[in-house]
């Protein structure tokens, strides 16, 4: 009789040491990072006054200089919406898209959440959710003290993607208790962009 070949369990992904959360806007680009013990190492918001593609190399070259400081071993951004009346709603997409790319050329993948996810997560709300009670919501959740809703949102990002790997090794959340039904549930929607 055949034995059958014994198999070696799969292994489960490393916990990262690091995530980066960006909350990329024109305007106001929220940076975070965050460490695998659920510390904030770092949040600043990103504003450039060069316009059009000056204004992409500027931000995306001072995401760079983040990234090379901290060496992130994930990297979590809001997916975002289109407004086709609106320019600016266009030159946000180029802007995912040079971050895209750069990440790419340093063989980092982008986890996209929708902003609602993101929302829900923190206040239990996903809609009309007003920009101080996400700053209040990441301080309450997480304990993170941050300046604006674009820090904020950047660090609840950096959390997320974070979250997502501790429940993927089985581990409980960076907040002491098991991972709810509705986050288990959300966690299965969030997409790596080209994989």
């Amino acid at each position: 009789m055949k034995r059958a070949p014994v198999r070696a369990p799969r292994a489960l992904p490393a916990l990262p040491r690091t995530v980066l959360g960006l909350d990329l806007s024109l305007t106001a680009t929220g940076v975070a990072v965050v460490t695998a013990q659920g510390k904030l190492a770092a949040t600043e918001t990103l504003t450039s006054k060069l316009r059009g593609a000056e204004r992409l190399r500027d931000l995306c070259d001072r995401i760079a200089k983040v990234i090379a400081l901290y060496e992130p071993d994930d990297v979590v951004a809001e997916y975002y919406g289109i407004d086709r009346t609106r320019s600016s709603s266009v030159q946000t997409v180029w802007l995912h898209g040079a971050v895209h790319l750069a990440l790419h050329a340093k063989s980092m993948q982008v986890l996209y959440i929708a902003p609602s996810t993101l929302k829900k997560w923190m206040t239990g709300r996903g809609a009309k959710v007003e920009k101080p009670e996400m700053v209040a919501a990441i301080k309450r959740s997480y304990g993170f003290a941050v300046r604006d809703h674009n820090a904020a949102e950047a660090a609840g990002l950096a959390v997320l993607g974070l979250e997502r790997a501790r429940h993927v090794n089985g581990l409980e959340s960076i907040r002491g208790r098991a991972f709810t039904e509705y986050e288990k549930g959300a966690m299965v929607g969030w997409q790596r962009a080209f994989r």
